[in-house]
């Protein structure tokens, strides 16, 4: 690349897609070119015929170190293509966590809307693609954003029968009852089309794995407190304890943390 580089080859050459060197670069990963074409001086925003940039093709193709390279060159992480979609959507799209987690990282807007109002979690839905809704779902995405139909990522994946998916967002917390402008929900949208057998048995899966995770960060509170409470006084009878217990499960977070402040304090003494 270099040695073109130095014989006056064009950066800017494209083949009938549109695509030049440094998106080449981009989809085969191939940071040291990517670098070596940047320094050369290649449009780093220039875009294909779909309108999609360098970055944008990394996202799609999974290229997590070529989207950092891209990112470090000064990429616009924020840049759409013809359809809106940014480099974030474009790797939900295509059901791409790892390069969800980098963009993420690299400072992208999760809640950015395509033409048609779906953000990076709907798009994910729509296709199924579990992992990533996950990845979002973490890093912190609106649960309950809607399209220009009012549609929900739940209702989405409901229509779609894609009931891994369903699971995974019920967990999170995504509301059953939302509607979109017609006055559908998710189980509603799923029964139009058929699927309510798989989607009703995936809100249930949903809601017992919400129920179960309560339960065991309920058990991992409660077992904190009897330490602490046992760190306070050893001699505390049984009894006191669970009262300690049940109290300390009605206190907030931030109680919780001056409670123990206090306890370690009074350990000391």
């Amino acid at each position: 690349v270099k040695a073109l580089v130095e014989l006056g080859a064009n950066l800017e050459a494209t083949n009938n897609n549109g695509d030049m060197a440094l998106m080449h670069a981009a989809n085969n990963d191939d940071t040291d070119t990517i670098k070596a074409l940047v320094q050369a001086g290649a449009d780093i925003e220039a875009t294909d015929n779909n309108g999609s940039t360098a970055l944008i093709l990394a996202a799609e193709y999974g290229k997590t170190e070529a989207i950092k390279a891209l990112v470090q060159a000064g990429a616009v992480i924020e840049a759409t293509d013809n359809n809106g979609d940014t480099a974030l959507m474009g790797a939900a799209y295509f059901g791409n966590p790892a390069s969800i987690k980098a963009l993420v990282q690299a400072g992208a807007d999760i809640e950015a809307t395509d033409n048609k109002g779906n953000t990076a979690l709907m798009r994910a839905a729509y296709f199924g693609h579990t992992a990533s809704v996950s990845a979002l779902v973490q890093a912190g995405a609106n649960l309950e954003a809607t399209d220009r139909g009012g549609m929900t990522a739940l209702m989405v994946a409901a229509y779609n029968e894609h009931t891994d998916t369903i699971k995974a967002l019920v967990q999170a917390g995504a509301n059953l009852e939302a509607t979109n402008n017609n006055g559908d929900t998710a189980l509603m949208g799923a029964a139009r089309y058929g699927h309510t057998e798989a989607v009703t048995q995936a809100i249930r899966d949903g809601k017992q794995a919400l129920i179960d995770q309560f339960q065991a960060d309920k058990q991992r509170v409660r077992d904190e407190v009897d330490k602490l409470s046992l760190k306070l006084n050893p001699y505390l009878p049984p009894g006191i304890q669970q009262h300690i217990v049940s109290f300390c499960l009605e206190l907030s977070e931030a109680q919780i943390n001056m409670a123990k402040k206090y306890i370690s304090e009074q350990s000391v003494r």
